[in-house]
């Protein structure tokens, strides 16, 4: 098997699972509106396990809740344009996708914000 033949093999089998008219069938979406509803799930409890931390604000926080709290509106955005039927077409399938991965990737660098602003504010002295 050449890299040709089985670039075509898996071109051929991402066409079996596009339908007529570039769309998917619908169990397709099942697992990946089942992910993206658990991580965002996931990402807000997050946002509010560290909102209800009992450790004083202070202005530099923003520095990760802005983030959080912008990347979790993103996926949230991307979980709606799952749970539109015309999310089975290819397309718009494939923005809701890069929505997610966006708002993701922006949660991910909130949360990583926060937790390195912990660290450095429980090793301060007091």
């Amino acid at each position: 098997m050449t890299a040709v033949s089985g670039k075509s093999e898996s071109l051929n089998s991402r066409r079996n699972k596009i339908g007529e008219g570039g769309t998917f069938d619908a169990t397709f979406s099942n697992g990946s509106l089942a992910a993206v509803g658990i991580v965002v799930g996931s990402s807000l409890a997050f946002i509010i396990g560290w909102a209800n931390n009992s450790l004083p604000r202070q202005w530099n926080d923003a520095f990760a809740m802005v983030p959080l709290l912008v990347g979790v509106l993103i996926q949230m955005k991307s979980l709606v344009e799952l749970l539109n039927p015309s999310a089975l077409r290819e397309a718009r399938y494939l923005s809701a996708k890069n929505h997610f991965l966006l708002g993701f990737s922006i949660t991910a660098i909130g949360a990583a914000a926060a937790i390195v602003r912990g660290i450095l504010r429980s090793a301060q002295p007091e």
